[in-house]
C-alpha cells in the first residue's frame, strides 16, 4: 500500500487524482495478470510440467505477494490483528468470492490429485492455524517453525509431481494433464524469457493493485466510510486483487487448472509460509482474539465447501459458485452487523 498512498498524497488526494489511481491501478492489474497467465501455461507446456502445479507454485507464490507484505510488516509494527486477520480474510474472500465468481462464470473441473490431496491438505493447516491459535492463545516461533517444515514437505511433495510429469509415469497420468499440450494463444518464446515475462507480470500485478487500492481506499475516506469498514472490504478485497485478476483472465483463456491451483496454492502459501514466516519476525508473539474464532471457523469452512464441491463430480459448478458467494455475504453479514 505504500507506494501508492505516497503517490497519491503527493499529488494532494481527491477524488479526482483517486478515481485516476484506481484506473491506472486496475488496467495496469489487468495487463500484467495477463501477460503472467500467458508465460505460466507457456513454461507449463514447454517443460511439460501441469498446469496445475504452476497454479500451485508460481502463479499461486506470486499472487500472494501482496499479503505475505501486509502481514509481516504488520507483525513487525505489532499489529497482531492485522497480521492474523490479513491471512484468515484473504483465505475466505479468496474461495468463496474469486473461486465463486470463476465457476459462476465456467464450472471449474478439478484434478483428481488436487481432490485427493491439495484440497483435504488446506483444510488441514486451515483447522492447524485455527485450533493452534485458540488452544495456545497466540502464534509464535513454534507455530512459525512447524509452519516453515509443512511449506517444505509442501514443495517436495511438488517437486514429485515435476518430476513424475516429466519421466511420464503413472502418477503423471493419474493427474490428467488436460493443459500440458501448447495451444496457439500460447506465447512462442523461449522458457527463459518466459520466466522474464512472469517476473514482469508480477511486478504488474503488484504495483497495480497497490496503486488500485490506494486510490480505492482515498475514495472512500472522502465519502466517510469508516475505518473499520474499509479495512474490512477494501484492504482485504486490495491484496487479494492479485489472485482475483489473474483466476478470472485463466478461467476466460480455458486455464482453469491455473485459476484452481492459484487460489488453493495461495491459501496454503498464506497459512504455511505467510503467517509462518509472519510469526518468527514478529518481535512478540501475535496474540488471538476471541474475534478471531469466528473468522478461523469461516476459513475451515470454505476450506471444506470447496472440497465437497469438488469431491461430488470433480468440478465446482456455476450453481455451487453462486452458493460460494452467498457464503461469503452471509460471513460479512455476521462480521458487520453482530
Amino acid at each position: 500500500m505504500d507506494i501508492g498512498t505516497t503517490a497519491l498524497a503527493a499529488l494532494g488526494g481527491g477524488i479526482l487524482p483517486s478515481v485516476l489511481f484506481l484506473a491506472a491501478g486496475l488496467a495496469v492489474l489487468i495487463k500484467g495478470a495477463d501477460v503472467f497467465v500467458n508465460h505460466a501455461s507457456a513454461i507449463a507446456a514447454r517443460l511439460g510440467i501441469p498446469a496445475i502445479v504452476i497454479g500451485l507454485t508460481i502463479v499461486a507464490m506470486g499472487t500472494s505477494a501482496p499479503e505475505a507484505a501486509v502481514s509481516i510488516t504488520a507483525a513487525a509494527k505489532g499489529s497482531a490483528g492485522i497480521a492474523v486477520g490479513n491471512v484468515f480474510g484473504s483465505n475466505i474472500l479468496n474461495i468463496l468470492i474469486i473461486l465463486g465468481l470463476c465457476a459462476v462464470r465456467k464450472q471449474l473441473p478439478i484434478q483428481r490429485d488436487t481432490i485427493r490431496f491439495e484440497m483435504p491438505f488446506l483444510v488441514f493447516v486451515s483447522v492447524f492455524m485455527t485450533v493452534y491459535g485458540h488452544v495456545a492463545g497466540s502464534f509464535h516461533t513454534l507455530f512459525g517453525i512447524i509452519c516453515l517444515l509443512l511449506f517444505c514437505g509442501y514443495l517436495y511433495y511438488l517437486s514429485r509431481q515435476v518430476k513424475a510429469a516429466r519421466e511420464g509415469s503413472a502418477h503423471a497420468k493419474a493427474t490428467e494433464q488436460a493443459e500440458i499440450t501448447q495451444d496457439e494463444s500460447q506465447p512462442k518464446t523461449a522458457v527463459g524469457l518466459s520466466v522474464i515475462f512472469i517476473i514482469l507480470g508480477i511486478a504488474a500485478v503488484i504495483v497495480g493493485s497497490n496503486v488500485a487500492v490506494a486510490g480505492a481506499v482515498s475514495i472512500a475516506q472522502t465519502a466517510g466510510i469508516s475505518d473499520r469498514i474499509i479495512g474490512l472490504t477494501i484492504i482485504a478485497l486490495g491484496t487479494s486483487l492479485p489472485e482475483l485478476v489473474t483466476s478470472i483472465i485463466a478461467v476466460g483463456k480455458g486455464k482453469t487448472d491455473i485459476a484452481v491451483g492459484n487460489i488453493v496454492g495461495s491459501n496454503l502459501f498464506n497459512v504455511m509460509f505467510v503467517m509462518g514466516l509472519t510469526s518468527i519476525v514478529s518481535k512478540q508473539p501475535l496474540l488471538w482474539s476471541p474475534d478471531m474464532l469466528t473468522d478461523g471457523a469461516a476459513t475451515v469452512a470454505a476450506a471444506v465447501l470447496l472440497l465437497c464441491c469438488a469431491f461430488t463430480e470433480r468440478k465446482v459448478a456455476r450453481w455451487e459458485g453462486g452458493v460460494f458467494l452467498f457464503g461469503y455475504a452471509v460471513y460479512l453479514t455476521k462480521v458487520l452487523v453482530f
